[in-house]
């Protein structure tokens, strides 16, 4: 309707250079949560969705969002999976508390990734992502086994243009 895409493009802001056009304010985060929540519901009809949030300990209201979302599918189930990634930092103790109200839901499983082995660590930079055998122990050893960091940095390289086919 369209209160809601008044709402949604108050959410959205206006582009650089443009006039907010939206007079909609959101009072509570909550209002904000279930406009976004509908949008993503309506987006499962045709498809499942994944939701990834991720490093949501910088974000306590990414937490909330997730706890919000996965609180509805009590009485408006979709199927959306949402996946938070949470790093290794030391974490405030506000969103510890946050963190294990979610993952007391029912449906949730929290796992904790260790690095990869060294031996998956080369086939990762290796095979996955085409790195020849001498770069690809390069961004091995500097990845520490960590897969995010790898494809980050391999990604950096081609965006920057530093790497060429071979």
């Amino acid at each position: 309707d369209e209160g809601e895409i008044d709402a949604m493009m108050a959410l959205l802001g206006p582009y650089p250079g443009e006039e907010a056009q939206h007079e909609v304010e959101f009072e509570r985060a909550k209002a904000r949560y279930v406009l976004v929540r509908r949008l993503l519901q309506r987006r499962s009809v045709l498809r499942p969705l994944i939701l990834v949030l991720d490093e949501a300990h910088e974000s306590h209201s990414a937490i909330a969002f997730a706890r919000h979302l996965l609180r509805a599918q009590d009485y408006a189930p979709h199927p959306i999976l949402v996946l938070l990634t949470v790093g290794g930092h030391d974490l405030s103790h506000e969103t510890q508390l946050q963190l294990q109200e979610v993952s007391a839901l029912e449906g949730v499983t929290s796992m904790e990734l260790q690095p990869l082995e060294p031996d998956d660590r080369e086939v990762l930079v290796r095979e996955i992502l085409g790195l020849d055998p001498e770069l690809a122990a390069i961004v091995a050893r500097r990845s520490g086994g960590n897969p995010q960091f790898a494809v980050q940095l391999v990604g950096d390289w081609v965006q920057k243009g530093h790497l060429e086919v071979g």
